[in-house]
């Protein structure tokens, strides 16, 4: 290829390029070349840019500033310099950019070319992922639940500031690994716990766990962990990043009302009475061992419809009057023959009462006598 055909094609290259370049004198800083997108970003002309330079573009900058910033590229101290600032077009407007700056000369002049990244689109991602990482931190401060993560290749861990409050820790003190993040674990608790790693041996692993911790001040709490797993850009699975809630209340009040279910069900059975309970959002009926007996069923049973109560009783006494499940103050009595499995009738007296079932619906909890 001749010189001629080679500078042309190099031309070609330079002014087709999907990225603005600029080309401009190190000492007037008067632009010598713009490629076709820089010009058509800008809304300028080559004649009119030709009279610019980059203060003229770059608004947050000033001649010392813009000197202080090529001083180590005129140095040869650096071979490069990289930094976001913002582009004004001619019309006024501007927009968010990632310049690459270099020294060079052009014909024996000393030059800088710029080679310039529009990063609307990055600014918008990053702005919206700052938004939602404020929104989560305020999530987690409200409901006090401290989110975490953990380099499954590096065993590297870093903990929220709430996570460390989960604690009672010092930030200052939050684990830097996996080791020191384990150091809390109860020690009854600390082989059965599943951690991240584990998922990666068995894909059939939770992504939970529930364990007891003894805090940096000596108490002990239940915690309750729940995580998702990233790949790294090789596409194995490189993070683990995760929410930690303390459920220590939660647990007591479970282990409080398992407790008092017991004994209501010794009371009953020692009383003869039968217990059901009527699930109007799952539509189910369930009935306790005694109330099984009563209608000859071998065990306790749990019913798939609500209804499937009215199969019991005595077709002269159907269809009853159901209750009215949303006025839920008082007990309402009511009686009817049953026939149980084996053919026996009997007379069943009953009362029910209405009361809150968490915020999907109602229970209905009633006795038979």
């Amino acid at each position: 290829m001749r010189p001629e055909e080679r500078q042309m094609n190099l031309d070609q290259i330079f002014q087709n390029s999907v990225t603005e370049i600029y080309v401009f004198d190190q000492v007037s800083l008067k632009f010598i070349a713009a490629n076709l997108i820089s010009l058509e970003n800008l809304g300028y002309s080559a004649e009119e840019i030709a009279h610019l330079t980059p203060l003229d573009l770059k608004p947050s900058f000033t001649a010392e500033t813009f000197s202080a910033l090529v001083a180590p590229l005129r140095s040869q101290e650096r071979k490069k310099v990289v930094f976001e600032t913002l582009h004004r077009r001619k019309d006024g407007t501007t927009y968010p950019v990632e310049v690459h700056m270099q020294a060079d000369t052009l014909a024996g002049t000393p030059v800088f070319v710029a080679i310039i990244l529009d990063i609307s689109a990055r600014k918008i991602e990053q702005d919206a992922l700052k938004d939602a990482l404020a929104r989560f931190k305020l999530v987690g401060e409200i409901a006090q639940l401290g989110s975490w993560e953990q380099n499954l290749r590096t065993g590297a861990v870093r903990w929220s500031a709430t996570m460390c409050q989960l604690h009672r820790l010092p930030t200052a003190l939050a684990p830097g690994t996996v080791v020191e993040s384990r150091r809390f674990l109860h020690s009854a608790d600390a082989e059965r716990v599943v951690h991240p790693e584990r998922v990666l041996e068995d894909s059939l692993a939770p992504r939970q766990t529930r364990c007891r911790v003894i805090r940096y001040d000596g108490v002990e709490r239940i915690l309750e962990s729940t995580w998702e797993i990233f790949p790294g850009p090789d596409g194995r699975p490189e993070r683990a990043v995760g929410v930690t809630l303390d459920v220590s209340e939660r647990e007591a009040t479970l282990a409080g009302l398992a407790v008092s279910n017991k004994r209501l069900a010794m009371a009953l059975s020692a009383s003869g009475l039968g217990a059901w309970t009527l699930d109007v959002a799952a539509s189910t009926y369930e009935t306790d061992e005694t109330m099984s007996r009563m209608l000859g069923l071998e065990e306790q049973v749990m019913h798939d419809s609500q209804d499937s109560w009215l199969q019991r009783v005595e077709p002269s006494d159907a269809p009853l009057p159901l209750p009215s499940w949303k006025s839920a103050s008082t007990a309402r009595p009511s009686r009817y023959a049953s026939m149980s499995v084996s053919g026996t009738t009997r007379a069943i007296g009953c009362m029910w009462r209405s009361c809150p079932r968490h915020c999907i619906g109602t229970r209905r909890v009633g006795r038979h006598t």
